[in-house]
């Protein structure tokens, strides 16, 4: 199949196993070949405080599988910010009890007219997975579907 794919949501599954949860759906989708917009996992995507437990997860994604690259993704909210909030998440700054993932794709030529241009130009860009600098989450843009924080650039070149 040559489309392309991006994934994304509250998938309520766990990154990998621990006791007694067996992680079934991220492993899954990585040995279809989709790959992770945020690289090897962010930190946690959801974290609550309550009386009798304190729960810190990914539970959110955004997978992608094709012809594209991720430009720059939303970081999430240092550790430290949300651990100095007694419920953890929601909480006055960040109203969701989920961070807000958000990423930029650039759209790839496909790689058959790669070639094709590649022999013409004897030159091919090297395109880097991140950039140095990626933004910080900003509390005032917090969304509470990361379906409507995805934004998608289709470069022209």
């Amino acid at each position: 199949n040559k489309e392309d794919i991006i994934l994304c949501g509250d998938l309520n599954a766990h990154f990998e196993n621990y006791d007694p949860v067996r992680a079934l759906v991220y492993p899954f989708l990585k040995m279809c070949g989709f790959r992770n917009a945020y690289g090897s996992r962010p930190f946690y995507t959801h974290w609550g405080a309550w009386a009798d437990c304190e729960v810190k997860v990914i539970f959110d994604y955004i997978m992608y599988l094709g012809n594209m690259r991720v430009k720059r993704v939303l970081q999430v909210p240092e550790e430290s910010v949300i651990a100095n909030t007694p419920e953890r998440l929601p909480n006055d700054r960040y109203p969701s009890d989920h961070i807000s993932l958000v990423a930029d794709f650039e759209f790839l030529p496909d790689p058959s007219q790669r070639q094709k241009e590649k022999r013409r130009s004897g030159k091919v860009k090297h395109l880097s997975a991140f950039p140095d600098s990626l933004p910080m989450h900003c509390p005032f843009i917090s969304l509470s579907s990361i379906a409507h924080g995805v934004r998608f650039l289709v470069d022209q070149q």
